[in-house]
């Protein structure tokens, strides 16, 4: 038995919601893999407590980590409206319009965060994604397998975020866990060895 759009749309959590806006975000580039989306719902979800409480985000292997998120993922998957190719996530057809009809419905949700979130972290390297997680949220650590490995690399990893312009000076300083003076001639050393 088939049920109607707005059957589903009623059946949906917040959580489950928000994991299809952040599919749908950024034009529906797709999400590279599990951390990465487990990363983004993670900063999305700190920008909203009922979402943050549903998720209930713990420390873990790579950071925080949310089973209720992955869940809501897999039933996305489940009901057609994102798909798994490989290691990545992606929206489908029918969740593009299931997202349509949401945003038709007005929820008042902020949905920019999903595309600024997901444009910021979506195309950083797994190492970067994962240095701005323990920096910012450095509670999330504790698990951590590749905390030192991370920490260890956070000059370069930081150096390369601005090179790519995906940070600025001020930021990149404070991932890297240096000053800005210090990284400016780190980037100056870099550049007469090139």
């Amino acid at each position: 038995m088939q049920i109607s759009d707005d059957e589903l749309i009623s059946y949906l959590s917040k959580l489950e919601i928000s994991a299809l806006f952040l599919l749908s975000g950024a034009n529906a580039a797709p999400i590279p893999n599990e951390t990465a989306y487990q990363k983004e719902l993670f900063f999305i979800a700190n920008n909203d407590e009922e979402l943050c409480d549903d998720a209930d985000f713990e420390p873990y292997y790579y950071g925080p980590y949310s089973e209720p998120a992955k869940i809501a993922l897999e039933h996305l998957i489940s009901y057609g409206l994102g798909e798994k190719k490989g290691n990545s996530y992606y929206i489908t057809a029918y969740g593009k319009k299931i997202v349509q009809l949401l945003k038709n419905k007005n929820l008042n949700a902020d949905l920019e965060i999903f595309d600024e979130i997901k444009d910021f972290l979506n195309d950083l390297t797994h190492h970067e994604r994962i240095l701005v997680t323990y920096v910012i949220n450095p509670d999330y650590t504790t698990e951590s397998q590749i905390r030192n490995k991370i920490l260890s690399e956070r000059v370069q990893l930081a150096h390369n975020m601005y090179q790519k312009g995906k940070v600025g000076l001020e930021m990149a300083a404070h991932l890297a866990g240096i000053s800005m003076e210090n990284l400016l001639d780190k980037i100056r050393k870099n550049r007469h060895l090139a």
